[in-house]
């Protein structure tokens, strides 16, 4: 190629360049500045402490003795979690043999051992619900 050629294929290229790195460049660069928190702002802690029970009245679930507290369990939920321990009572226990958590141990990959792992857990919770 001859030599004058080469210096204008290399100027085009700059200016391509220069044109389509531009915006990136111009960009601000680090964490975009931060709003102040809506919800922050609409619930200030006075009005908080108005609304939210005290950490010690506040129960997810009604005690295992307070039968009138679970009697108020909706019909369609009782149904499907009772459902759910009956069939939990009639299949086989997921193995969980030694080899999966051997294998993340070597792999790093928790999946496997995670997939039996949880399949146990969602039996034992779904004996304790129902």
């Amino acid at each position: 190629m001859p030599r004058p050629l080469c210096g204008v294929l290399s100027a085009l290229a700059c200016a391509c360049l220069a044109w389509w790195a531009g915006p990136i460049a111009a960009a601000p660069q680090g964490p975009p500045a931060q709003a102040a928190p809506v919800l922050a702002a609409d619930w200030p802690a006075e009005k908080l402490r108005g609304v939210l029970l005290a950490p010690d009245a506040w129960h997810p679930v009604p005690a295992i003795d307070d039968r009138a507290g679970w009697a108020r369990l909706s019909p369609g939920l009782r149904t499907r979690v009772v459902a759910r321990a009956d069939r939990a009572l009639t299949d086989p226990i997921p193995p969980l043999p030694a080899t999966l958590f051997l294998d993340y141990t070597r792999t790093g990959n928790r999946g496997r051992f995670e997939t039996a792992m949880f399949a146990r857990r969602d039996r034992l919770h779904a004996l304790v619900m129902g």
